[in-house]
């Protein structure tokens, strides 16, 4: 039997890099691994990025009082089945917040210790405040960000519209007749009948903080 230098190289090889390896996966583990997602080395320690979340909001008593009252009429959004809290669930809520600021969540399951830790999972993930438990319902307020819409913007300048402008001739003892044409929002009709941009008017900065 021969036997080909190559694989006696590996054998070695194999046989002297197994225990470094071992020894600095344990060095590697010591020093890194404290908790799931959670590393620290000198005395600094850090979350993953995939477990990152943003500050629970805080409320005060009142606001809290205020927003309990103004959630018994609301009815669930979000329903959380046995499948616990994914990310399509997660995802929902955000949605429900973004478009509502005050909802409600409801868990299916007895388990009262996994509904309080979905609670609290959701809060931490979402930035918004836990308001009430109640039985299998989560109430969860997040203020909705106001942003300007485009039919706001649009309402300053109009729509596209259709007018009757007189077209003048060359041959002055014709009479212009009217004609159909489309303005846009943008644009506005001059003295002959032509259409052209609109120049924005200046508001005063006093308008403007007014609105």
């Amino acid at each position: 039997m021969v036997v080909q230098p190559i694989f006696i190289e590996f054998i070695l090889c194999h046989y002297y890099l197994l225990p470094a390896f071992l020894l600095f996966k344990a060095l590697f583990s010591a020093l890194f691994a404290k908790a799931p997602n959670t590393y620290q080395f000198n005395g600094l320690s850090w979350r993953s990025s995939e477990e990152i979340s943003m500050p629970i909001l805080e409320l005060s008593s009142a606001e809290r009082s205020a927003l309990r009252s103004d959630a018994h009429a609301l009815k669930p959004i979000v329903l959380i089945g046995a499948d616990g809290l994914t990310p399509a669930v997660v995802k929902e809520v955000n949605n429900g917040l973004k478009s509502h600021g005050l909802i409600k969540v409801r868990v299916f399951g007895d388990d009262r210790e996994a509904r309080v830790a979905i609670y609290n999972q959701l809060c931490e993930e979402l930035g918004a405040a836990p308001i009430q438990h109640i039985g299998k319902l989560l109430v969860l307020f997040r203020p909705k960000v106001e942003k300007e819409t485009e039919d706001k913007r649009r309402s300053k300048n109009g729509g596209p519209k259709v007018v009757m402008v007189k077209k003048f001739t060359r041959n002055p003892q014709r009479r212009p007749k009217p004609v159909a044409t489309t303005v846009l929002g943008n644009q506005r009709v001059a003295a002959g009948g032509q259409v052209k941009r609109a120049k924005p008017r200046q508001v005063s900065a006093k308008k403007r903080q007014l609105g």
